[in-house]
């Protein structure tokens, strides 16, 4: 009996070190989860529970944050915002640390007049260093349901999403030089105030307080999280195997999702804006490098057989050279039409018969793709003696409408 007694006791144990090793805050009860922090009763826990209330007045906002602190996990929260006209106004939700060396993980939402959307701000601090923003616009109406907004953040990179898809990854360059969020646990907060000073068309809206209170509405909180207490992580040292997050990177379908986003919605990014960064960050010159990189994969074009011709077969994927091009040099490899491999460096100085075109994930947009040739000495000469012919064009145009999102 007393051998059966212990054989239970070690199993308890057990169970008990695998559950405290992941502290998992599902869709519960709010209030074991966060404490209003100030508001003077504008922010309210209510039905039991599952929602929480923000509210904004011209007397004073309200705001709360996490009982727990947190070192990496995926935070997701879902958010019904500001209906109507909510110029001046900003939710903000967001991880913070303490301290003039402070890290923060920020989504801001930037209120606007009705039937304006919603800018959603988003910026990472390390070391009390911030300037990293980009925004967007969101492809759904923000106020009408709850949507669900998320933040990963392992050691490798932080994944901001939106409904499941990531609009901003955020890489760890400590390799660069880039400062990155790793060694202080941060807990979640969140507020709604004015600052109609700024936040709406650079402050020219102002707030119709006429239309106060303005609320925001919370549920459905989950933090699938490394919690820190006393100087130590309730994840331990096996967290990499244990919790699969931790090194979750995003997959090629999040990868097209992500750039869908950025291209589509993406209304700032501090690595495009010269007149206030007038040295591009580190981080923002691997992010040009990456990009130049596949860029160069898509301008990948393979020039084979017989010159003076302007046949357009043998194009991958439906694609159509619209018709000759002379001199080309650009990374290319011999390999035939069915071939889909990134090439190597090659020169060709005749006509294009067909292409070889990078896979279809690469690329994120409807419509037509367009790629300038450049050309070699040789080449320029060749197209000057055509060109009084008319029979050579100055692009190479690709149809790749059939890729849709």
């Amino acid at each position: 009996m007393a051998s059966l007694s212990s054989s239970n006791s070690v199993v308890l144990v057990f169970c008990i070190a695998v559950i405290s090793s992941l502290i998992i805050a599902s869709a519960g009860n709010l209030n074991q989860d966060f404490q209003i922090t100030w508001g003077d009763g504008r922010a309210k826990i209510s039905n039991n529970g599952e929602l929480l209330t923000l509210s904004l007045d011209k007397a004073s906002g309200s705001g709360f944050q996490s009982k727990n602190e947190y070192l990496f996990g995926q935070i997701d929260m879902q958010l019904k915002l500001v209906p109507g006209n909510s110029a001046g106004t900003v939710t903000a939700y967001y991880l913070s640390s303490k301290g003039s060396t402070w890290d923060e993980i920020d989504f801001e939402f930037l209120g606007n007049s009705t039937g304006e959307p919603y800018t959603l701000h988003t910026n990472v601090f390390s070391q009390g260093k911030g300037n990293r923003e980009q925004q967007f616009h969101l492809w759904f109406d923000p106020t009408a349901d709850f949507h669900t907004y998320s933040i990963l953040w392992n050691p490798q990179h932080i994944v901001f999403s939106v409904d499941g898809t990531p609009i901003r990854k955020f890489k760890n360059l400590e390799s660069k030089g880039v400062p990155y969020p790793k060694n202080q646990a941060m807990r979640i907060y969140s507020s709604l105030w004015n600052a109609d000073d700024w936040a709406t068309r650079g402050g020219l809206v102002k707030t119709d307080w006429s239309l106060a209170p303005f609320s925001a509405s919370y549920r459905n909180f989950k933090a699938n999280a490394c919690v820190w207490s006393s100087g130590a992580s309730s994840c331990g040292s096996n967290s990499a195997t244990s919790n699969s997050w931790m090194s979750q990177e995003l997959d090629s379908a999040g990868e097209k999702k992500l750039k869908w986003v950025q291209k589509n919605y993406m209304i700032y990014n501090y690595c495009t804006d010269s007149k206030r960064y007038a040295t591009l960050a580190a981080n923002c010159r691997c992010q040009r490098r990456q990009t130049n990189h596949r860029r160069s994969r898509l301008l990948s074009i393979v020039a084979i057989a017989s010159p003076h011709s302007s046949s357009q077969t043998g194009l991958e994927g439906g694609a159509k050279l619209s018709s000759t091009a002379w001199g080309f040099h650009n990374q290319a490899s011999s390999a035939t039409a069915s071939d889909n491999q990134r090439p190597t460096t090659t020169r060709f100085h005749g006509e294009l018969q067909f292409a070889v075109i990078p896979p279809a994930s690469d690329f994120t947009d409807q419509g037509r793709l367009t790629m300038r040739k450049r050309e070699t000495g040789r080449g320029r000469r060749e197209r000057k003696k055509r060109k009084e012919s008319g029979d050579v064009l100055d692009k190479i145009e690709i149809d790749r409408s059939k890729y849709t999102h």
